[in-house]
């Protein structure tokens, strides 16, 4: 507007009386309020650390309704986000990979609307339907800001290093998914690389089970071998067992043609052979012994008085042998001379 001014006027008299209004209002608010010095981070009233944790509790507590119609509030947000994403992808098929947030948890993939045939009847449907499917979104209660991941790690790191080394391996990538550090998943993955390598004690261990169970299965293989040739041995004694018996056998069956060869020849010796084998101790086996079935001459052997063959006039009796012609036949026709005819 013609002649209108503009100006500024400065009243230093009056910034003391503001700040005095100002800290007014706030000390007012404290008091009317729930929130005590310790939750805002400044120096409250708390002697100790208990106190301050306990006066921090009491106002978590105090702020339940409002903290509760927040995640109410948040999980309908959610709610409604994800409701505008099924009807977006509707029915198409769809892979969603979900991701570990901590690098500890392995990825996941899921096949949403994907058609399968039922074998019992044969329809065709969708698996993951997700038209068809109730979903609800639940929010997690645990803070995940960088202070309190901060004091997880701490009261974690205090619980570890009383552990054994083999216990704080298996833990270290739970505490590297609570570090604020770039490539979480992959140092959690280099970590597992290296903690499934063997250490020098575990390799020295499974040497000694190798060479162990290399010595047991070397001294079966040596107790086989000693059966194998023990058995061997048996084989080869119940051979020489039969080869001795048959050997007996043909000894006694020898034994008992010259005997009765002698005896024919000479009856007046069996009894005098009789009493020599009584003295030794002999007796009549009972049950009598198998005949062997010999083949025996269909004319019995007759012997004269002479002590010959009935009917042969030559001189055979021991007692005048017949001369042989020469030296040759009589070196081959003495009377152990085995023949045939």
């Amino acid at each position: 507007m013609p002649g209108a001014t503009f100006k500024v006027h400065r009243d230093f008299q009056l910034n003391d009386q503001q700040f005095k209004l100002i800290q007014d209002s706030r000390q007012a608010i404290e008091r009317v309020s729930v929130i005590t010095s310790g939750f805002q981070g400044k120096s409250g009233t708390a002697t100790s650390g208990v106190q301050e944790q306990t006066q921090v509790d009491q106002t978590n507590q105090s702020l339940g309704t409002l903290m509760g119609n927040f995640r109410m509030a948040r999980a309908r947000v959610g709610e409604i986000l994800m409701a505008l994403i099924v009807a977006d992808w509707g029915s198409k098929q769809q892979t969603v990979t979900i991701q570990s947030p901590d690098g500890v948890t392995p990825d996941r993939v899921i096949e949403l609307n994907k058609p399968e045939m039922d074998p019992a009847t044969g329809m065709q449907y969708l698996s993951n339907d997700l038209l068809r499917t109730m979903l609800k979104v639940g929010l997690d209660e645990v803070p995940s800001n960088s202070t309190y991941r901060g004091q997880q790690l701490a009261a974690m790191s205090e619980s570890v290093k009383s552990l054994p080394p083999q216990y704080q391996a298996a833990v270290l990538p739970f505490m590297v998914s609570l570090m604020d550090v770039p490539y979480k998943k992959e140092v959690v993955d280099a970590i597992r690389a290296a903690s499934s390598q063997e250490s020098p004690e575990a390799v020295e261990k499974r040497i000694k089970d190798e060479v162990q169970k290399a010595l047991v299965q070397a001294g079966h293989e040596l107790k086989a071998r000693e059966l194998d040739m023990k058995e061997r041995v048996s084989e080869a004694q119940i051979k020489q067992i039969m080869a001795q018996a048959v050997q007996t056998g043909v000894s006694a069956a020898f034994a008992a043609i010259q005997t009765g060869e002698k005896i024919a020849l000479n009856p007046a010796i069996a009894p005098v052979g009789d009493v020599i084998l009584q003295n030794a101790g002999y007796q009549r086996p009972d049950p009598i012994g198998i005949d062997p079935n010999m083949p025996t001459p269909e004319t019995p052997m007759q012997v004269d008085q002479a002590g010959g063959m009935a009917g042969d006039t030559s001189p055979t009796t021991p007692q005048s042998p017949e001369l042989p012609q020469t030296a040759a036949v009589g070196a081959n026709g003495g009377i152990e001379t085995l023949r045939t005819d």
